[in-house]
């Protein structure tokens, strides 16, 4: 049972890391940056994807505790915790997925981040710009339902 609990955990920390560097980024992060970020984190993370070729030995092991980086965030696509497409130079970018923002949230994206900065507190203006972007989705959902109840 304690190593299924270290495993989800290990998952969720995997989750979050992703999540805030997303975040931090503005929102979308070409999956080459992503892979360069993370191996600063854990150096046994490979510092670029697999490519279309197989790419390195190295992009393509396990990695004890954490498992395949690449399967690993292709099962954040499959469950939509996160969203692929290409950027204008045909490049894998990565942003934020649905499940991401209902299930986790900007906010507590932003907490997690500051606690890996050893706890230092969320910047005041980020704070300010997470509840602004949060009214303004409020704002153009009920704008949304507004146009659907009158095409109805």
């Amino acid at each position: 049972f304690l190593s299924l609990f270290s495993a989800a955990r290990r998952r969720f920390s995997a989750y979050m890391a992703v999540f805030a560097m997303i975040q931090a980024n503005s929102g979308t992060i070409r999956l080459k940056e992503l892979y360069r970020k993370l191996s600063v984190i854990d150096d046994r993370i490979p510092d670029e994807p697999a490519t279309a070729s197989g790419g390195t030995k190295s992009s393509r092991r396990e990695i004890k505790g954490l498992g395949n980086v690449a399967a690993l965030l292709d099962s954040f696509v499959a469950m939509q915790y996160v969203v692929q497409s290409k950027d204008l130079e045909d490049e894998p970018v990565l942003g934020l997925g649905p499940r991401a923002l209902v299930d986790v949230g900007r906010f507590q994206i932003a907490m997690f981040s500051a606690q890996a900065l050893h706890n230092k507190d969320v910047d005041a203006s980020i704070i300010q710009e997470l509840k602004d972007n949060e009214a303004k989705d409020k704002e153009d959902n009920a704008n949304k339902d507004d146009v659907d109840n009158a095409q109805q």
